[in-house]
């Protein structure tokens, strides 16, 4: 197929990462790729053996400059013969691009709900932003039954006028390329260094949880527990972090995240809400096994007893007992090179290539 791939995101993120993921299994898979993207995403696309990458001078901060070449872009792929159009993103600069699109359109949506936090105006322009990117695509793919479902509540009008569920479809987020050559350093788990029982890496968001997982930390240290914690985040100044974890601040690269992995038990993700997420695959892919709350992909990604557990979202006590039972050894994980060859094969990105493409075919036919 003749494919052309927009990312015109303003920061590198795991998003970007795995757009770069999507356009290397594409590549891999033999089609003619034409990839636009941002600056930004540009930096996720080092390892992604791609020829045609044209970078899109997007910035957010420089409004009008960025619509006059986001609508040079748009008219370079209406005059070209690409197959399919599909756009990663869901900024207003996306969706301008689905919008004027008039190439047969597969878009992709991580979040079609907003996040507990998100101020009620950045809220408006992002459910503007899903509509115009749902009407606008032949097809729309999200990570997980669950974000399907949430699609659908999300957007009660455009389910009942246009029958969302027919053009709404899944593709699993993969293991993403970024962490495969830093994945090598699951060999210094080979000698049982664990300096860290549990671990965090994440922003400091509302809807992810921290003040649930605090609580918990001081259940455990009441109950006569000495954990050793982990929390990588550039945000926690201010929070109320207990005495007995240790915190890194800064921006960390893919390898130094991996090797913080490879040292640790277990990763804990206590989030109130949520829709797709990495943070499992990273895990898995060092292992380490998860503790997350049964919301979003979570439910899909996590396998009860084979690569993590799922505990109850914002429930301190829920949670605590999970720790527990790691520090106590009282449940049974795939760990070290087990869990990682496992997740190889069920965040496998070529299984997810072929995912994406049947729905390319099926806008096709």
């Amino acid at each position: 197929m003749k494919l052309c791939l927009v990312c015109l995101a303003s920061t590198q993120s795991g998003w970007t990462d795995h757009f770069a993921t999507i356009c290397s299994g594409l590549a891999e898979r033999g089609h003619q790729l034409r990839v636009y993207v941002s600056q930004a995403t540009m930096r996720s696309m080092e390892l992604a053996a791609i020829g045609n990458i044209q970078i899109v001078e997007y910035d957010k901060n420089r409004f009008i400059n960025s619509l006059k070449e986001i609508f040079k872009l748009i008219i370079k792929i209406n005059s070209s013969d690409d197959q399919i159009l599909c756009v990663y993103g869901e900024g207003p600069q996306h969706a301008l691009v689905c919008l004027f699109s008039r190439i047969p359109l597969v878009s992709h949506i991580a979040d079609p709900i907003s996040h507990l936090g998100v101020k009620w105006r950045e809220r408006v322009v992002f459910h503007i932003t899903k509509v115009l990117m749902i009407i606008s695509a032949k097809k729309v793919f999200f990570a997980s039954s669950e974000v399907v479902e949430s699609a659908i509540k999300a957007f009660p009008l455009l389910n009942f006028f246009g029958g969302l569920r027919s053009k709404f479809d899944i593709v699993k987020f993969a293991n993403l390329i970024q962490f495969e050559p830093a994945a090598e350093l699951i060999q210094s788990r080979a000698n049982g260094i664990k300096n860290w029982d549990f671990i965090y890496f994440g922003r400091m968001e509302v809807y992810k949880g921290l003040p649930i997982f605090f609580e918990s930390i001081n259940i455990l240290l009441n109950d006569g527990y000495s954990p050793r914690i982990l929390l990588i985040s550039k945000d926690l100044e201010g929070s109320k972090v207990p005495y007995i974890c240790q915190q890194i601040s800064s921006y960390l690269s893919h390898e130094e995240l991996g090797s913080y992995l490879a040292q640790s038990i277990c990763a804990v993700f206590p989030y109130l809400d949520a829709n797709g997420s990495h943070t499992v695959q990273i895990s898995n892919s060092f292992g380490a096994p998860v503790i997350a709350s049964c919301v979003g992909s979570f439910a899909s990604y996590v396998q009860d007893g084979v690569n993590g557990v799922l505990v109850e979202p914002g429930n301190p006590s829920d949670l605590a007992e999970a720790l527990k039972n790691v520090i106590d050894n009282n449940n049974y994980f795939l760990r070290d090179f087990a869990l990682k060859k496992w997740a190889e094969d069920f965040f496998s990105n070529k299984k997810s290539t072929l995912q994406l493409e049947n729905i390319f075919q099926k806008v096709l036919d």
